[in-house]
């Protein structure tokens, strides 16, 4: 390993890359129920002073709001490592935040309501089921520190190995626990280590599983590490590199639709599908940077924040897919200082949205659908198109559906 990987792979991995979403994660319950989407969302980019604005997002799965959780504090990530996961039945997530009296990992219902918290600063956390859980601790690094097997319930710490990373992902159909950071590991669920692989130039960021126990892993390149890159490498389950897929942008997330075994990454201005072997299918503009996938219906959640307050993007695209394609595009006002978003409502694919200026102004859009724009720019904060008057529901967040 040169010296340059080596100072890099010890500097704080939030340091190199500011972010709004932190992470997304989705509840799929058997079939004639509906979803649950819980959006981690560092709406607050200062996380070492009061007042601690972050959320905790839950919407279902046509998009109405559920609740959202104030007061959460998380800090920034180069990628869109598992912070939440949710519980087999959607009632609870664990989420790492950053706690005024020390990091630490949280147990919350969608009330709200804390059922218990514990005193380790964890990087990602995953369920194998209702009773186990397995947590990334770190120091700040993206070699990470510590792995932890939790029971969700109550917060018991059962077990805890000397196994880092920056992200992992957990396959009980196969008993492998994968972790990604400065390598990569295979573990299996007594978090026993079944090998390491090191193709990773500076850092992998995100990793998911495929029906066949392979992995999927998303590396990011850093300017001032040479031979890191921008790509995604799929793992064999005996650690061999079956296949490289070099990216002419920064990943930040991989999710995997296992009906399929296609998959889906989030970074670079947009969303990019890619099909079993690795082959591009289709690249979707917007402001995406972490991504989940209802393993149910194949359907895919991306989450994001935009870098510059003054755009926002929305939109469904048409087949041969099925899937969003090209939205449309919409210029605020340059006095715009700080936006909120407030869904509306939902109806036949269109999205209403209602951006909320600081200095009270308010523009309402509804953004293109079937890859055209349908809709126009409305004045003031009620509105009537081909809709009764929507409600609206505060969530600060940006959140698409393709499907």
């Amino acid at each position: 390993m040169n010296a340059v990987k080596m100072i890099f792979r010890s500097l704080k991995f939030f340091a190199f890359f500011t972010v709004g979403i932190s992470s997304c994660a989705l509840f799929a319950p058997p079939p004639g129920y509906e979803s649950t989407v819980w959006i981690l969302d560092n709406a607050d980019p200062d996380f070492a002073n009061p007042p601690f604005d972050d959320t905790l997002t839950v919407v279902s799965s046509d998009g109405s709001l559920v609740n959202v959780i104030t007061g959460i504090n998380i800090t920034q990530t180069i990628g869109g490592c598992r912070r939440l996961a949710v519980s087999s039945d959607g009632a609870y997530a664990l989420v790492a935040v950053t706690d005024p009296s020390g990091p630490k990992l949280v147990c919350l219902e969608v009330s709200g309501e804390e059922c218990w918290s514990l005193d380790r600063r964890v990087a990602a956390v995953d369920f194998l089921d209702a009773q186990h859980a397995y947590a990334l601790t770190t120091t700040g690094t993206i070699s990470g520190e510590a792995l932890l097997l939790i029971d969700p319930r109550d917060g018991t710490v059962l077990g805890e190995a000397d196994q880092g990373g920056f992200d992992l992902v957990v396959d009980g159909d196969h008993g492998a626990i994968w972790l990604v950071g400065a390598d990569v590991k295979k573990l299996d669920l007594a978090m026993e280590r079944q090998f390491v692989i090191d193709p990773i130039g500076w850092s992998a960021v995100s990793v998911d599983f495929t029906s066949d126990g392979s992995a999927w892993v998303a590396e990011q390149a850093h300017p001032d590490v040479p031979g890191s890159a921008d790509r995604l490498l799929k793992i064999g389950p005996d650690g061999s590199v079956v296949r490289t897929v070099p990216l002419d942008f920064s990943p930040s997330c991989v999710r995997v639709d296992r009906g399929d075994d296609s998959l889906w990454v989030a970074g670079g201005g947009g969303v990019r599908k890619f099909g079993s072997d690795g082959t591009p299918l289709l690249s979707i503009p917007g402001l995406s940077f972490t991504l989940c996938i209802d393993q149910a219906d194949g359907s895919a959640w991306a989450a994001g924040r935009p870098s510059s307050p003054l755009l926002q993007q929305w939109g469904r695209a048409p087949d041969p897919h099925g899937l969003f394609g090209r939205p449309s595009l919409d210029r605020f006002p340059l006095i715009a200082k700080r936006l909120t978003l407030k869904p509306l409502k939902r109806k036949g694919g269109g999205c209403w949205v209602l951006p909320t200026i600081e200095d009270g102004e308010d523009s309402v859009f509804e953004r293109g659908w079937a890859g055209r724009p349908q809709g126009r720019g409305l004045q003031g904060s009620s509105f009537c198109l081909s809709r009764k008057d929507p409600s609206p529901t505060t969530a600060p967040v940006i959140c698409w559906k393709w499907r």
